[in-house]
């Protein structure tokens, strides 16, 4: 038990900057996830402009 109470007081200065960085990494993410869908819509939108059949699903 001892062992744990003493991890614990060295890992609680590294818990709030770790906890703080998840927000942006999970914003990026979104990001990411929205530019790839806009970009396969633009793609599928192009396809159906040139009379291609039909390949994305979205």
């Amino acid at each position: 038990m001892e062992a744990y109470v003493q991890a614990r007081d060295i890992l609680v200065p590294f818990e709030s900057p770790l906890n703080g960085a998840q927000f942006p990494r999970l914003m990026m993410l979104k990001e990411i996830n929205n530019f790839r869908r806009s970009k396969m819509a633009d793609l599928a939108n192009a396809a159906e402009r040139k009379g291609w059949p039909s390949g994305v699903k979205l």
